[in-house]
């Protein structure tokens, strides 16, 4: 159990982790001395001073060996607060040594301690917002980093087998998607290896769950009702999903903070980005989920100022009856939003092509059945476009 009183060991091994961790205090005579002082309470019984002492790892232990060391104690460490420590100090080490890294956690992948570093099903007992903890996060990101950066042999096999069915594990998926964000977007082209490797994994996640989704379909639409590990995986990958679709959207750069919008817009498309996103978003929109198409659509929103008719397309495709989203309306400011700005600005993209002509029929018609006014007045201003 952790004790924060204020014990005289306590504040003794804290006072030295603390000027361990100062630059002046290291290369003083007296920076050995401290070393070997807090050495001993690495292994302390008491794991409060254990964890306190913990956290200087890196610095009393010589880099060759901090790995193995790091391992060693994870392996055999049972305290909560203590792991987290050295979870903590496992994923600062591992740009440094990502292999020896990746070694680590296959060993901790054979421990029931570590379920997060296995393919094993989630339990589904348990809320699926409740499934995940700070270690587990800090795992994840580990193990991101490790596949799609490092392409390290424990971490890659473990994300693939994840992607197999990732309807099992929804919340560590969850989480993992989110923290791709950061992979997604790159500043330079230095990182267009990584972001592909992360849109290679997005895009394998969003095909299972569209898989999964349309498979539900069917089994409604022949009238077989769904048993509860079915219905919980077509929930789960739904989730998922959405995940994505959240992802890619703030990736994207489409987000604009109510603060900014008074100013004018002139942000721009990543050209790769674009490229890269299209085929995932055109997989989700199969997923027919108001919550997934509203991303969609204002992702697309944003991609249309590099792929005009692309995006557009798409949309029409979205904005087609059966998914609820006609009904919502955010899905109807939106949608008709866009149709306005296309006809007020690229009008001649819709003119000249008679399948985006189609689209925008489409389009009107669905939110005209749905019984959106604008989209009644919208038809009757270009009745002549459709007759």
């Amino acid at each position: 159990m952790i004790a924060w009183d204020g014990t005289a060991p306590n504040l003794a091994v804290n006072g030295l982790t603390a000027l361990l961790g100062r630059d002046e205090w290291r290369a003083h005579p007296d920076g050995e001395r401290i070393r070997r002082l807090l050495r001993p309470f690495l292994d302390s019984a008491d794991e409060t001073l254990r964890m306190l002492a913990t956290m200087s790892l890196p610095l009393l232990i010589e880099p060759e060996t901090l790995t193995g060391n790091l391992c060693e104690r994870l392996s055999r460490e049972h305290s909560a607060q203590v792991c987290e420590v050295l979870i903590g100090v496992l994923a600062a080490r591992a740009p440094n040594d990502p292999e020896g890294i990746d070694a680590c956690l296959s060993r901790l992948a054979a421990n029931a301690d570590w379920p997060t570093l296995t393919a094993e099903p989630e339990d589904r007992s348990i809320p699926l917002k409740e499934r995940h903890s700070e270690v587990g996060d800090v795992l994840i990101q580990v193990l991101l980093h490790l596949a799609i950066v490092r392409t390290t042999s424990f971490a890659s096999a473990l994300l693939a087998s994840w992607e197999q069915a990732p309807e099992e594990r929804p919340a560590t998926i969850g989480r993992l998607v989110a923290f791709s964000r950061s992979y997604l977007n790159p500043p330079s082209e230095k990182g267009a290896k990584v972001q592909a490797r992360a849109f290679d994994l997005l895009a394998n996640l969003a095909e299972s769950c569209a898989a999964i989704n349309a498979t539900a379909r069917q089994k409604l639409s022949s009238g077989t009702r769904p048993d509860v590990d079915q219905r919980q995986d077509a929930e789960a990958a739904t989730w998922i999903a959405h995940c994505i679709a959240q992802e890619i959207y703030h990736a994207s750069g489409a987000f604009r903070h109510p603060n900014e919008r008074s100013q004018p817009d002139e942000r721009d498309v990543s050209a790769p980005f674009c490229s890269l996103s299209f085929p995932i978003i055109e997989i989700l929109a199969t997923v027919r989920n108001a919550a997934i198409l509203h991303h969609l659509v204002q992702t697309l929103a944003f991609l249309s100022r590099r792929e005009p008719r692309r995006a557009f397309m798409a949309v029409a495709k979205i904005a087609a009856p059966g998914s609820g989203y006609e009904y919502e309306s955010i899905g109807e400011q939106e949608v008709l939003d866009l149709v306005e700005l296309y006809l007020a600005e690229r009008r001649h993209i819709i003119l000249d092509d008679p399948q985006c002509l189609s689209g925008l029929r489409q389009i009107l018609e669905t939110f005209v059945s749905a019984g959106s006014d604008r989209a009644i007045r919208k038809v009757q201003d270009l009745a002549e476009l459709f007759t």
